[in-house]
């Protein structure tokens, strides 16, 4: 983490080698919110990109919205883990084909 110049200097400017010369504590820290923190991070990694020449990370948006429990209950008519008889399931496999080639789409 990048500290301030004016922290660093209160601080005592023994920075991250500040063992080698006897003093306790290395790096400073800033008095930080955890939000802060990440916010900080955050901008930091943005910077780091932008400098590589890496696009910047879309926000994430879920793709998932079936309720996967309830599909099995209307393709299958049992809830997932049930055992199906090998008569059920050759009854229900057309309704699975055809939802899941409806998925693919």
């Amino acid at each position: 983490m990048n500290i301030p110049v004016e922290v660093a200097q209160a601080q005592g400017l023994h920075g991250i080698k500040g063992a080698a010369h006897g003093k306790k504590g290395g790096r400073p820290r800033l008095d930080l919110t955890d939000d802060e923190r990440r916010e900080r991070r955050r901008g930091q990694q943005e910077a780091y990109r932008r400098r590589k020449g890496i696009p910047p990370r879309q926000a994430r948006t879920s793709k998932r919205t079936t309720n996967w429990a309830q599909a099995c209950v209307d393709i299958w008519g049992k809830p997932p883990g049930a055992r199906l008889t090998p008569e059920e399931y050759a009854a229900r496999e057309p309704l699975w084909i055809a939802w899941v080639e409806g998925r693919k789409r």
